[in-house]
């Protein structure tokens, strides 16, 4: 009659290195003379410059990352066309390159890595009407991580359950399936809502295209998962000086609900999965094809992790019940337990100071936000007593009408169109989740998105009040260490002299389980006959007591 484990599996993503640096990216870019240059006072003629950092490739070695990488830059400036409508211009600029090896301690070859990327600082200097020195700091973080199978054991079967006593500890445990990213477009042709002045048909007419995506669902399917949303595109544009105030030349235009669908592979999934989609918007542009219609696409990327959450019965003692002598193996093993999991939306508000040198807000009758963006960031998620308390910053991006052309030292200012870019970077919040089992000393993981921003002007007009809807997930775990059985056997001892004493000495590869099995005794037998504590004691050479049972 044989005895055997029914054993359950599951993998975990363990974190084996992690590391911070600084990369810094600096060359010249010019504006080509096919598009008007800036003006005289060119630093000040700069409205805004905004930098993304994209990740290319990344190389991993012991103790090494290298990563490649870009920082896409676009830049608002003042052109020096006196014509009407072609003095404020977007524009995308060739990427800065840039390479960097992180020392990574810990890291090896056969490691996964994982590096986000985030610009800390742009600076775009004007040394001519065409031709800029820009300057980027990017903040590198590099992760290194494993995916390791565990495999504890739920139950024994080949004796009856009245001849056995199991003892088990209950488990919650997420099974990492997968990962997966795709990046997919959003092509649209729409046409101005009535009442809106036409497009200007002159040069480069879009002063900023700014968009929020919103995930709608995501389903898990065999090998794969599929994730639907939308996107909201806003569109700052330069009216037809004929067909509207001239003091008022810019209008915006929010095309909302545009659709997306993204089918990302990620092998082993399956419909009960659990999916966690990210979206983010890589870029968004508009272009001119009629008086009343744009040409509109935007990139988004989205990055899906599935998961599979379940409860697990792990067996961590198995005695006899009869006559028979059941020996079991144990090993120490670390898990991740899921005690609790919640989502929810949360209304992030606050006011936000512009910058000092930027005008007010144009304090008419038509709307001063022309466009707007966020985003928002998690850096601590700390389960405390029944909650899990949520840091993050937030940052949001505006077009705004000014009160003002520009500086002044611009001559005809009163012909420039009154438009500005600023951005509120790094703005603070903290969030309150009730999270009924969590507890301190528990490890918390959270996710968020944008799902809706609101911006107004303030009374003074140089303040801003702002309202941003986010969707918030986390995931609570407890991580915990227990001496898991591993193997068990029943055990017939052999028929000895107790007056004999025997003694092994341990070889290179022996284990107390291996020794146990040749003499047919219980581990446990062998431990206290030699006062092991632990099967690291066990040393080649050692000369054990094999104890009668």
């Amino acid at each position: 009659m044989g005895i055997e484990l029914v054993r359950e599996s599951f993998s975990v993503d363990k974190i084996m290195a992690r590391a911070t640096a600084q990369v810094e990216a600096k060359d010249s870019r010019e504006i080509p003379e096919v598009q008007p240059g800036l003006r005289s006072g060119a630093v000040s003629a700069l409205l805004n410059a905004v930098g993304h950092a994209v990740i290319d490739e990344v190389r991993v070695s012991d103790d090494q990352v290298e990563v490649d990488g870009r920082v896409e830059v676009e830049i608002l400036y003042v052109g020096d066309s006196e014509r009407t409508g072609e003095q404020v211009i977007r524009r995308k600029l060739d990427p800065l390159r840039f390479t960097k090896l992180v020392e990574t301690e810990g890291i090896t070859g056969d490691m996964s890595a994982r590096v986000d990327a985030h610009v800390r600082s742009l600076d775009v200097v004007a040394k001519s009407t065409h031709l800029l020195d820009i300057g980027a700091v990017v903040d590198l973080t590099v992760s290194g991580w494993i995916r390791e199978r565990q495999e504890v054991a739920g139950n024994v079967t080949g004796l009856s359950p009245e001849s056995v006593s199991l003892t088990t500890e209950p488990l919650r445990v997420t099974d990492r399936i997968g990962s997966g990213t795709a990046v997919c477009s959003v092509v649209a042709n729409r046409s101005l809502p009535s009442g809106y002045p036409p497009i200007y048909q002159g040069y480069s007419p879009v002063i900023a295209v700014t968009a929020i995506p919103r995930v709608l669902d995501s389903i898990a399917q065999d090998d794969k998962v599929r994730v639907e949303g939308e996107l909201d595109l806003t569109v700052v544009y330069q009216a037809d000086p004929d067909y509207c105030d001239p003091s008022y030349p810019n209008y915006s235009v929010t095309f909302a609900g545009l659709g997306f669908s993204q089918t990302i592979s990620v092998p082993g999934a399956v419909p009960h999965n659990r999916v966690v989609p990210l979206v983010k918007v890589i870029s968004a542009d508009a272009t001119r094809v009629t008086g009343d219609v744009f040409d509109i696409s935007a990139a988004i990327q989205v990055d899906v992790d599935v998961t599979d959450t379940r409860d697990v019965e792990a067996v961590v003692a198995v005695e006899s019940l009869g006559q028979e002598i059941v020996d079991v193996q144990r090993k120490q093993i670390r898990t991740f337990d899921t005690v609790s999991e919640e989502r929810t939306e949360a209304m992030l508000t606050g006011t936000a100071q512009l910058p000092d040198g930027f005008p007010a807000f144009y304090g008419g009758d038509e709307p001063a936000v022309l466009a707007k963006a966020a985003d928002v960031r998690i850096d601590v998620c700390k389960p405390d007593d029944g909650r899990v308390v949520v840091e993050g910053t937030l940052d949001i991006d505006l077009v705004y009408a000014s009160e003002t052309s520009l500086d002044e030292e611009f001559e005809s200012r009163d012909k420039l169109p009154p438009v500005r870019a600023v951005q509120f970077e790094d703005i603070p919040f903290e969030y309150t989740i009730d999270v009924g089992d969590s507890r301190p000393g528990m490890i918390g993981e959270a996710w968020v998105s944008v799902v809706d921003l609101e911006v107004d002007p303030m009374a003074d007009r140089r303040r801003v009040e702002y309202s941003v809807v986010v969707s918030i997930g986390v995931r609570v775990f407890e991580v915990r260490q227990f001496a898991a059985v591993t193997d068990c056997e029943l055990v017939k001892p052999e028929e000895r002299d107790p007056a004999v004493i025997t003694y092994y000495v341990t070889q290179e590869g022996d284990s107390p389980w291996k020794i146990a099995r040749r003499y047919k005794i219980t581990v446990d037998s062998l431990m206290k006959a030699n006062k092991l504590e632990s099967k690291d004691e066990l040393r080649p050479g050692s000369k054990l007591l094999i104890p009668a049972i």
